[in-house]
Protein backbone atom coordinates (compact mmCIF):
# COMPACT_ATOMS: atom_id res chain seq x y z
CA UNK A 1 0.00 0.00 0.00
CA UNK A 2 2.85 2.33 0.75
CA UNK A 3 4.95 1.64 -2.34
CA UNK A 4 6.13 4.66 -4.29
CA UNK A 5 4.48 3.80 -7.59
CA UNK A 6 1.10 3.53 -5.81
CA UNK A 7 1.55 7.05 -4.49
CA UNK A 8 2.31 8.24 -8.03
CA UNK A 9 -0.84 6.55 -9.32
CA UNK A 10 -2.85 8.22 -6.56
CA UNK A 11 -1.34 11.54 -7.59
CA UNK A 12 -2.61 11.04 -11.15
CA UNK A 13 -6.17 10.61 -9.91
CA UNK A 14 -6.41 14.43 -9.46
CA UNK A 15 -7.88 15.56 -6.19
CA UNK A 16 -6.76 12.63 -4.08
CA UNK A 17 -4.01 14.62 -2.39
CA UNK A 18 -6.09 17.62 -1.40
CA UNK A 19 -4.84 19.81 1.39
CA UNK A 20 -7.45 18.50 3.82
CA UNK A 21 -6.65 14.83 3.22
CA UNK A 22 -2.89 15.18 2.96
CA UNK A 23 -2.04 15.41 6.65
CA UNK A 24 -4.00 12.28 7.54
CA UNK A 25 -2.59 10.34 4.57
CA UNK A 26 0.99 11.42 5.21
CA UNK A 27 0.73 10.61 8.93
CA UNK A 28 -0.63 7.17 8.12
CA UNK A 29 2.22 6.51 5.67
CA UNK A 30 5.08 8.06 7.62
CA UNK A 31 5.57 5.10 9.94
CA UNK A 32 6.03 2.75 6.98
CA UNK A 33 8.39 4.64 4.66
CA UNK A 34 11.93 5.96 4.83
CA UNK A 35 12.87 9.62 5.03
CA UNK A 36 13.73 10.05 1.35
CA UNK A 37 10.33 8.73 0.30
CA UNK A 38 8.63 11.03 2.81
CA UNK A 39 10.42 13.93 1.12
CA UNK A 40 9.13 12.80 -2.26
CA UNK A 41 5.57 12.48 -0.91
CA UNK A 42 5.88 15.99 0.47
CA UNK A 43 7.02 17.19 -2.95
CA UNK A 44 4.04 15.48 -4.59
CA UNK A 45 1.77 17.24 -2.13
CA UNK A 46 3.18 20.58 -3.20
CA UNK A 47 2.57 19.58 -6.80
CA UNK A 48 -1.10 18.73 -6.19
CA UNK A 49 -2.53 21.96 -4.78
CA UNK A 50 -5.66 23.00 -6.73
CA UNK A 51 -4.39 26.51 -7.47
CA UNK A 52 -1.04 25.28 -8.78
CA UNK A 53 0.47 25.80 -12.22
CA UNK A 54 2.34 23.29 -14.38
CA UNK A 55 6.08 23.05 -13.94
CA UNK A 56 8.28 20.55 -15.74
CA UNK A 57 10.86 19.17 -13.30
CA UNK A 58 12.73 17.23 -15.96
CA UNK A 59 10.95 16.69 -19.26
CA UNK A 60 13.29 13.94 -20.40
CA UNK A 61 12.30 11.58 -17.60
CA UNK A 62 9.03 12.95 -16.19
CA UNK A 63 6.89 13.86 -19.18
CA UNK A 64 4.12 11.67 -17.76
CA UNK A 65 4.57 13.00 -14.22
CA UNK A 66 4.24 16.78 -14.59
CA UNK A 67 4.88 18.33 -11.21
CA UNK A 68 2.63 21.27 -10.33
CA UNK A 69 2.75 23.65 -7.43
CA UNK A 70 1.49 27.06 -6.42
CA UNK A 71 4.19 28.39 -4.13
CA UNK A 72 7.45 28.36 -6.10
CA UNK A 73 9.45 29.84 -3.24
CA UNK A 74 8.11 27.25 -0.79
CA UNK A 75 9.13 24.35 -3.01
CA UNK A 76 12.50 25.87 -3.92
CA UNK A 77 13.28 26.20 -0.22
CA UNK A 78 12.24 22.60 0.28
CA UNK A 79 14.48 21.34 -2.53
CA UNK A 80 17.35 23.55 -1.37
CA UNK A 81 17.16 21.94 2.06
CA UNK A 82 17.27 18.49 0.50
CA UNK A 83 20.27 19.38 -1.62
CA UNK A 84 22.19 20.61 1.37
CA UNK A 85 21.38 17.46 3.30
CA UNK A 86 22.54 15.22 0.44
CA UNK A 87 25.77 17.07 -0.29
CA UNK A 88 24.90 18.51 -3.68
CA UNK A 89 26.35 21.82 -2.60
CA UNK A 90 29.83 20.38 -2.98
CA UNK A 91 29.23 19.75 -6.68
CA UNK A 92 27.70 23.17 -7.21
CA UNK A 93 30.61 24.84 -5.44
CA UNK A 94 33.09 23.02 -7.68
CA UNK A 95 31.24 24.29 -10.74
CA UNK A 96 31.28 27.85 -9.40
CA UNK A 97 35.03 27.64 -8.89
CA UNK A 98 35.53 26.44 -12.45
CA UNK A 99 33.33 29.24 -13.80
CA UNK A 100 35.46 31.76 -11.89
CA UNK A 101 38.62 30.81 -13.83
CA UNK A 102 39.87 33.66 -16.02
CA UNK A 103 41.84 33.12 -19.24
CA UNK A 104 42.85 36.78 -19.51
CA UNK A 105 46.60 37.20 -19.58
CA UNK A 106 48.12 38.49 -16.37
CA UNK A 107 51.58 40.02 -16.26
CA UNK A 108 52.64 40.17 -12.63
CA UNK A 109 56.09 41.66 -12.17
CA UNK A 110 55.90 42.05 -8.42
CA UNK A 111 57.19 38.85 -6.72
CA UNK A 112 54.69 39.21 -3.88
CA UNK A 113 51.78 39.50 -6.34
CA UNK A 114 53.02 36.42 -8.24
CA UNK A 115 53.24 34.50 -4.98
CA UNK A 116 49.72 35.53 -3.98
CA UNK A 117 48.33 34.54 -7.38
CA UNK A 118 50.08 31.17 -7.20
CA UNK A 119 48.57 30.54 -3.77
CA UNK A 120 45.05 31.48 -4.97
CA UNK A 121 45.34 29.27 -8.04
CA UNK A 122 46.62 26.34 -6.02
CA UNK A 123 43.75 26.69 -3.54
CA UNK A 124 41.23 26.64 -6.39
CA UNK A 125 42.80 23.54 -7.93
CA UNK A 126 42.93 21.76 -4.57
CA UNK A 127 39.19 22.38 -4.18
CA UNK A 128 38.62 20.74 -7.58
CA UNK A 129 40.81 17.70 -6.92
CA UNK A 130 37.81 15.31 -6.81
CA UNK A 131 36.71 16.29 -10.31
CA UNK A 132 39.35 15.51 -12.94
CA UNK A 133 37.51 17.20 -15.82
CA UNK A 134 36.88 20.51 -14.05
CA UNK A 135 40.35 20.54 -12.51
CA UNK A 136 42.11 19.91 -15.83
CA UNK A 137 40.02 22.54 -17.65
CA UNK A 138 40.77 25.00 -14.84
CA UNK A 139 44.48 24.23 -15.07
CA UNK A 140 44.30 24.94 -18.80
CA UNK A 141 42.56 28.27 -18.25
CA UNK A 142 45.05 29.34 -15.60
CA UNK A 143 47.98 28.27 -17.78
CA UNK A 144 46.67 30.45 -20.60
CA UNK A 145 46.30 33.42 -18.25
CA UNK A 146 49.92 33.04 -17.14
CA UNK A 147 51.11 32.40 -20.74
CA UNK A 148 52.50 29.01 -19.77
CA UNK A 149 51.77 27.45 -23.15
CA UNK A 150 53.81 24.31 -22.62
CA UNK A 151 51.68 23.43 -19.61
CA UNK A 152 48.52 24.43 -21.49
CA UNK A 153 49.31 21.93 -24.27
CA UNK A 154 49.86 19.16 -21.72
CA UNK A 155 46.42 19.86 -20.26
CA UNK A 156 44.77 19.79 -23.69
CA UNK A 157 46.40 16.42 -24.38
CA UNK A 158 44.95 15.13 -21.12
CA UNK A 159 41.47 16.43 -21.99
CA UNK A 160 41.63 14.64 -25.36
CA UNK A 161 42.47 11.41 -23.53
CA UNK A 162 39.38 11.71 -21.30
CA UNK A 163 36.74 9.48 -22.86
CA UNK A 164 32.96 9.78 -22.64
CA UNK A 165 32.87 7.80 -19.37
CA UNK A 166 35.24 10.24 -17.68
CA UNK A 167 32.94 13.11 -18.67
CA UNK A 168 29.89 11.09 -17.65
CA UNK A 169 31.21 10.44 -14.15
CA UNK A 170 32.58 13.96 -13.52
CA UNK A 171 29.87 16.11 -15.10
CA UNK A 172 26.81 14.61 -13.43
CA UNK A 173 23.60 16.41 -12.43
CA UNK A 174 25.05 17.25 -9.01
CA UNK A 175 26.94 20.08 -10.74
CA UNK A 176 24.00 21.58 -12.58
CA UNK A 177 21.09 22.54 -10.35
CA UNK A 178 19.85 25.06 -12.92
CA UNK A 179 19.74 25.20 -16.73
CA UNK A 180 21.52 28.55 -16.48
CA UNK A 181 24.55 26.77 -15.02
CA UNK A 182 24.71 24.45 -18.02
CA UNK A 183 24.75 27.46 -20.34
CA UNK A 184 27.46 29.16 -18.27
CA UNK A 185 29.49 25.95 -18.34
CA UNK A 186 29.28 25.73 -22.12
CA UNK A 187 30.22 29.40 -22.49
CA UNK A 188 33.26 28.95 -20.25
CA UNK A 189 34.51 25.97 -22.26
CA UNK A 190 34.00 27.89 -25.52
CA UNK A 191 35.98 30.79 -24.05
CA UNK A 192 38.86 28.49 -23.04
CA UNK A 193 38.89 26.79 -26.45
CA UNK A 194 38.96 30.06 -28.40
CA UNK A 195 41.75 31.42 -26.21
CA UNK A 196 43.68 28.19 -26.68
CA UNK A 197 43.34 28.36 -30.45
CA UNK A 198 44.49 31.99 -30.51
CA UNK A 199 47.43 31.64 -28.14
CA UNK A 200 48.85 28.12 -28.58
CA UNK A 201 51.10 27.38 -31.55
CA UNK A 202 49.70 23.86 -32.01
CA UNK A 203 46.44 24.29 -33.95
CA UNK A 204 45.94 20.56 -34.75
CA UNK A 205 46.03 19.72 -31.04
CA UNK A 206 43.31 22.26 -30.22
CA UNK A 207 41.29 21.04 -33.22
CA UNK A 208 41.49 17.48 -31.88
CA UNK A 209 40.10 18.64 -28.55
CA UNK A 210 37.24 20.51 -30.25
CA UNK A 211 36.42 17.45 -32.36
CA UNK A 212 36.50 15.31 -29.23
CA UNK A 213 34.14 17.59 -27.28
CA UNK A 214 31.68 17.82 -30.17
CA UNK A 215 31.56 14.02 -30.43
CA UNK A 216 31.14 13.52 -26.67
CA UNK A 217 28.52 16.22 -26.05
CA UNK A 218 27.00 16.80 -29.51
CA UNK A 219 25.72 20.28 -28.62
CA UNK A 220 25.34 23.23 -30.95
CA UNK A 221 28.03 25.40 -29.35
CA UNK A 222 30.75 22.76 -29.78
CA UNK A 223 29.60 21.74 -33.26
CA UNK A 224 29.81 25.38 -34.33
CA UNK A 225 33.31 25.64 -32.87
CA UNK A 226 34.35 22.58 -34.85
CA UNK A 227 33.33 24.38 -38.01
CA UNK A 228 34.76 27.77 -36.99
CA UNK A 229 38.17 26.31 -36.12
CA UNK A 230 38.38 24.09 -39.23
CA UNK A 231 38.23 20.93 -37.12
CA UNK A 232 35.56 19.21 -39.21
CA UNK A 233 38.11 16.91 -40.84
CA UNK A 234 37.76 14.63 -43.82
CA UNK A 235 38.70 10.96 -43.56
CA UNK A 236 41.84 11.54 -45.62
CA UNK A 237 42.94 14.30 -43.20
CA UNK A 238 42.37 11.95 -40.27
CA UNK A 239 44.49 9.25 -41.90
CA UNK A 240 47.34 11.72 -42.29
CA UNK A 241 47.04 12.67 -38.63
CA UNK A 242 47.17 8.99 -37.61
CA UNK A 243 50.59 8.64 -39.18
CA UNK A 244 51.98 11.62 -37.27
CA UNK A 245 53.85 10.46 -34.16
CA UNK A 246 52.65 13.54 -32.22
CA UNK A 247 48.93 13.15 -32.94
CA UNK A 248 48.44 9.45 -33.70
CA UNK A 249 49.76 6.78 -31.28
CA UNK A 250 49.41 8.80 -28.02
CA UNK A 251 45.65 9.17 -28.61
CA UNK A 252 44.49 5.65 -29.42
CA UNK A 253 41.10 6.04 -27.70
CA UNK A 254 40.34 9.33 -29.46
CA UNK A 255 41.00 7.96 -32.92
CA UNK A 256 39.26 4.67 -32.23
CA UNK A 257 36.08 6.51 -31.18
CA UNK A 258 35.88 8.99 -34.05
CA UNK A 259 36.93 6.52 -36.77
CA UNK A 260 34.58 3.72 -35.71
CA UNK A 261 32.00 3.41 -38.46
CA UNK A 262 33.97 5.67 -40.83
CA UNK A 263 36.59 3.12 -41.84
CA UNK A 264 37.00 -0.65 -41.87
CA UNK A 265 37.59 -2.65 -38.71
CA UNK A 266 40.79 -4.05 -40.18
CA UNK A 267 42.24 -0.55 -40.68
CA UNK A 268 41.19 0.47 -37.18
CA UNK A 269 42.58 -2.66 -35.51
CA UNK A 270 45.81 -2.33 -37.45
CA UNK A 271 46.25 1.23 -36.12
CA UNK A 272 45.66 0.09 -32.51
CA UNK A 273 48.17 -2.77 -32.78
CA UNK A 274 50.84 -0.66 -34.46
CA UNK A 275 50.41 2.13 -31.93
CA UNK A 276 50.64 -0.09 -28.86
CA UNK A 277 51.34 -3.81 -29.15
CA UNK A 278 54.01 -3.39 -31.81
CA UNK A 279 55.95 -0.71 -29.98
CA UNK A 280 57.35 -1.44 -26.53
CA UNK A 281 58.05 2.22 -25.71
CA UNK A 282 54.56 3.35 -26.74
CA UNK A 283 53.06 0.60 -24.59
CA UNK A 284 55.07 1.69 -21.55
CA UNK A 285 54.41 5.41 -22.00
CA UNK A 286 50.76 5.49 -23.04
CA UNK A 287 48.09 6.96 -20.79
CA UNK A 288 45.95 4.80 -18.48
CA UNK A 289 42.94 6.13 -20.38
CA UNK A 290 44.00 3.87 -23.25
CA UNK A 291 44.10 0.72 -21.10
CA UNK A 292 40.65 -0.38 -22.29
CA UNK A 293 42.35 -1.79 -25.41
CA UNK A 294 43.63 -4.77 -23.41
CA UNK A 295 40.12 -6.15 -23.20
CA UNK A 296 40.24 -6.70 -26.99
CA UNK A 297 43.93 -6.59 -27.84
CA UNK A 298 46.12 -8.74 -25.62
CA UNK A 299 49.81 -9.27 -26.46
CA UNK A 300 51.16 -12.73 -27.14
CA UNK A 301 54.75 -11.67 -26.51
CA UNK A 302 55.78 -12.37 -22.89
CA UNK A 303 57.76 -9.13 -22.55
CA UNK A 304 54.78 -7.10 -23.70
CA UNK A 305 52.50 -9.02 -21.33
CA UNK A 306 54.75 -8.06 -18.43
CA UNK A 307 54.20 -4.42 -19.34
CA UNK A 308 50.43 -4.95 -19.41
CA UNK A 309 50.55 -6.62 -15.99
CA UNK A 310 52.46 -3.67 -14.55
CA UNK A 311 49.88 -1.34 -16.01
CA UNK A 312 47.07 -3.32 -14.38
CA UNK A 313 48.81 -3.13 -11.00
CA UNK A 314 49.04 0.62 -11.48
CA UNK A 315 45.28 0.74 -12.11
CA UNK A 316 44.75 -0.92 -8.74
CA UNK A 317 46.32 2.11 -7.06
CA UNK A 318 43.62 4.29 -8.67
CA UNK A 319 40.57 2.15 -7.87
CA UNK A 320 39.06 4.83 -5.60
CA UNK A 321 38.50 6.94 -8.70
CA UNK A 322 35.03 6.06 -10.04
CA UNK A 323 36.24 6.06 -13.63
CA UNK A 324 39.20 3.74 -13.09
CA UNK A 325 37.10 1.47 -10.89
CA UNK A 326 34.70 1.09 -13.82
CA UNK A 327 37.57 0.54 -16.25
CA UNK A 328 38.90 -2.28 -14.06
CA UNK A 329 35.47 -3.91 -13.94
CA UNK A 330 35.27 -3.85 -17.74
CA UNK A 331 38.79 -5.25 -18.07
CA UNK A 332 37.99 -8.02 -15.59
CA UNK A 333 35.98 -9.73 -18.36
CA UNK A 334 39.34 -11.01 -19.55
CA UNK A 335 40.42 -13.77 -17.15
CA UNK A 336 44.14 -12.90 -17.28
CA UNK A 337 43.44 -9.34 -16.12
CA UNK A 338 40.80 -10.41 -13.61
CA UNK A 339 43.34 -12.67 -11.89
CA UNK A 340 45.72 -9.72 -11.48
CA UNK A 341 43.01 -7.57 -9.88
CA UNK A 342 41.71 -10.40 -7.68
CA UNK A 343 45.16 -11.05 -6.25
CA UNK A 344 45.05 -7.60 -4.61
CA UNK A 345 41.34 -6.86 -4.28
CA UNK A 346 38.79 -9.46 -3.16
CA UNK A 347 35.87 -7.71 -4.85
CA UNK A 348 37.18 -9.00 -8.19
CA UNK A 349 36.62 -12.55 -7.01
CA UNK A 350 32.90 -11.88 -7.34
CA UNK A 351 30.94 -12.66 -10.50
CA UNK A 352 31.10 -10.04 -13.25
CA UNK A 353 27.34 -9.48 -12.95
CA UNK A 354 27.70 -8.67 -9.24
CA UNK A 355 30.66 -6.36 -9.87
CA UNK A 356 28.62 -4.32 -12.32
CA UNK A 357 25.56 -4.25 -10.07
CA UNK A 358 27.58 -3.02 -7.08
CA UNK A 359 29.23 -0.36 -9.20
CA UNK A 360 25.96 1.03 -10.58
CA UNK A 361 24.53 1.23 -7.07
CA UNK A 362 27.67 3.12 -6.05
CA UNK A 363 27.04 5.54 -8.93
CA UNK A 364 23.54 6.20 -7.64
CA UNK A 365 24.89 7.03 -4.20
CA UNK A 366 27.52 9.38 -5.63
CA UNK A 367 25.07 11.29 -7.82
CA UNK A 368 27.23 10.68 -10.89
CA UNK A 369 25.80 9.26 -14.10
CA UNK A 370 22.38 8.63 -12.55
CA UNK A 371 20.60 7.94 -15.84
CA UNK A 372 23.36 5.59 -17.01
CA UNK A 373 23.32 3.69 -13.71
CA UNK A 374 19.52 3.31 -13.60
CA UNK A 375 19.39 2.26 -17.25
CA UNK A 376 21.92 -0.50 -16.66
CA UNK A 377 20.36 -1.69 -13.39
CA UNK A 378 16.94 -2.00 -15.02
CA UNK A 379 18.57 -3.72 -18.00
CA UNK A 380 20.07 -6.20 -15.51
CA UNK A 381 16.58 -6.88 -14.14
CA UNK A 382 16.76 -4.78 -10.97
CA UNK A 383 14.35 -2.02 -10.10
CA UNK A 384 13.73 -0.25 -6.82
CA UNK A 385 11.29 2.47 -5.85
CA UNK A 386 14.22 4.63 -4.78
CA UNK A 387 15.49 4.84 -8.39
CA UNK A 388 12.65 7.21 -9.28
CA UNK A 389 13.44 9.33 -6.26
CA UNK A 390 17.01 9.66 -7.52
CA UNK A 391 15.66 11.19 -10.72
CA UNK A 392 13.40 13.61 -8.89
CA UNK A 393 16.21 14.62 -6.57
CA UNK A 394 19.13 14.99 -8.97
CA UNK A 395 17.28 16.17 -12.06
Amino acid sequence: MYRLHLVILNKESKGFLTQSSWVNYFTECSDHIDESLQNLLDFIYFSSREESRAFDVKEKYFTSLMMEYSNRVEVENFLSKLKRSRGLQAGEQMLEKFLSVSTEQQILLDPQARGQRFFENQKLLDDLSDNKVLKTMSELGLSLSLRNYGRAKRKIKKLILFDSYRYLFDLGPALFSEDQKIEEFEEKIVEIIRQSYQQIDDKPLVQMWVYHLSSVFNIEAFNKLKSDLNADWSLSRMRRMLKNHRYGPPFVSFWYDILSGRTTDSELFSFVRQSTLSNHRNLVDMSSYNDWIFLFFYPSDEEFRDVVHRRMNHLLTRKDDLYFNYLMILLSQRSELRDIFASSDNQFKEAYFQLRRSFYLKMLSSGRGIDYAVFNLIKMGEYRDSFLWKYVYFY
